[in-house]
């Protein structure tokens, strides 16, 4: 089954946004899916494609939601220790 608009298969669509959303790059992408379990995955261009088609989307509903509310662009959540992919490595 391809992706309306494309030529991507729904499943790749899908294990890019999954990637996405949960916060990995396309370097993790490309070694989990490529290297670790042999399957061939997107192009570098064609994930931040996808990056590219998810945002839209994404403000919108960021948008939609009361101005207080946590979610909101004013209250967004977002996860960070300043210490990116290095603990235990002083």
């Amino acid at each position: 089954m391809q992706a309306e608009g494309s030529k991507r298969t729904v499943v790749g669509l899908a294990l890019a946004v999954a990637f996405i959303i949960s916060g990995q790059g396309f370097a993790k992408f490309n070694k989990t899916l490529n290297q670790y379990l042999g399957i061939s995955a997107l192009s570098k261009q064609r994930y931040y494609e996808v990056i590219k088609r998810m945002y839209p989307h994404i403000t919108g509903i960021l948008q939609v939601l009361p101005e207080g509310e946590l979610g909101h662009w004013k209250k967004a959540v977002v996860t960070s220790d300043g210490v990116w992919h290095t603990r235990g490595h002083q």
